[in-house]
């Protein structure tokens, strides 16, 4: 009976060895996730917002009684359902935020999201890019001071990570994606 338990053991104890050493299947997105990315560009935000003696809550609002100037949306849940207007499938997701101003008087939208497949990140883009012609077209014709944010919009990928910055401080937020995303 001894040496049946210590084989069995030998045999677990190999078995556990093989799965430890084994190839991993490599990730599309080697950097930090969608949460991260997201809590690093609204602190930038919050930073940018103090020159105009603004806070946190001022920005992003506080609990279920206070607007924010802006608000945060999961984008994985059906687009039928979400305040932000963009044509990307929830089921062509991993993960995603989006983050856009409450009053339609400012431009600014961030989409931060991760495709559930390398496959998908093309089509999210193309999707992304159809959202920009829209802003475009929109922005023309209504405020002149925000369509000169919206032509200076980034959109890029990293991985399965995309990334969409409609921002008056653009490149700062896309240092932060090229940083975390990489």
């Amino acid at each position: 009976m001894r040496r049946f338990t210590s084989l069995f053991l030998a045999a677990c104890l190999a078995i556990l060895a093989l799965a430890a050493c084994a190839p991993q299947t490599p990730s599309q997105t080697t950097g930090a996730g969608v949460d991260e990315i997201v809590a690093a560009i609204k602190a930038r935000m919050v930073e940018d917002a103090k020159a105009d003696n603004m806070t946190e809550e001022d920005l992003f609002g506080e609990g279920e009684d206070m607007m924010g100037a802006y608000f945060t949306e999961d984008m994985t849940v059906p687009a039928d359902q979400r305040r932000i207007a963009v044509d990307v499938k929830s089921e062509d997701l991993a993960a995603g935020t989006g983050i856009q101003a409450t009053f339609n008087v400012n431009a600014a939208q961030i989409l931060v999201l991760e495709a559930a497949s390398a496959d998908k990140v093309e089509t999210i883009k193309a999707a992304l890019n159809t959202l920009l012609d829209q802003q475009k077209e929109l922005w023309s014709q209504y405020l002149p001071d925000q369509y000169e944010i919206v032509k200076k919009t980034v959109l890029k990928s990293q991985g399965n990570l995309v990334v969409y910055i409609t921002y008056v401080n653009a490149d700062a937020l896309e240092a932060i994606f090229d940083e975390l995303a990489g």
